[in-house]
């Protein structure tokens, strides 16, 4: 009788401690389980978080800056770049100079639409520049003051003799040993050199200094 009671006092506390190990078993599985926050296990393939780290959104790497001199663009207006300088007596001859360029020669011609002679070609560029020559050789050697060769500068008219004795032919100094000149077949740029140089007769300075 005593020995019943005895087995029976041992598997009631044998099933207490099971109950209570399973208990605090369930309870355990339970904590762990809500611990973990929702969507963040592996389930359907996703990455269960490790403790402590933080979900933060993705940050875009800073993109490299070249460092350099700020480009300013240059001032388009008057009122930033100041006023434009107005061309020179010699940037006003030479452009209407080279305008003519290819237009045919003829003696006695004075149409620049037709043909012109090396007299009429000087008078009508200077004209642009609000100077007015002779129509002749013989005349627009009178105006001016004399030059020697050695002291040309650009814009003085040089003067020929290419068919007998006094000035033939007349031509515009434009520097670097080049003159311009309606010259059979047509105006055209010329080297100061050879029969020029040799028939060379003399100069005039007529831009005003």
């Amino acid at each position: 009788m005593h020995i019943r009671q005895a087995a029976t006092g041992i598997l009631t506390q044998t099933r207490l401690k099971t109950i209570i190990v399973l208990f605090f078993t369930l309870a355990f599985s339970a904590l762990l389980t809500g611990a973990a926050a929702p969507g963040t296990g592996a389930k359907n393939g996703a990455v269960t978080l490790i403790r402590g780290q933080v979900d933060r959104p993705a940050v875009r790497p800073a993109q490299s800056r070249i460092l350099g001199p700020t480009y300013r663009p240059a001032p388009t207006n008057q009122a930033e770049s100041g006023p434009v300088p107005e061309p020179s007596l010699f940037d006003r001859l030479t452009t209407s100079a080279k305008t003519y360029l290819g237009v045919p020669y003829r003696f006695g011609g004075s149409d620049p639409k037709r043909s012109l002679d090396c007299s009429a070609y000087v008078q009508l560029i200077f004209r642009s520049t609000g100077i007015e020559l002779p129509r002749s050789t013989y005349g627009q050697i009178k105006a001016g003051n004399p030059v020697e060769f050695k002291d040309l500068q650009p814009g003085d008219l040089m003067f020929f003799s290419t068919d007998g004795p006094g000035p033939s032919h007349v031509a515009v100094y434009l520097g670097n040993g080049q003159m311009i000149h309606e010259s059979p077949p047509r105006v055209q740029i010329s080297k100061v050199a050879g029969i020029y140089r040799e028939k060379f007769y003399a100069a005039r300075r007529v831009l005003p200094q």
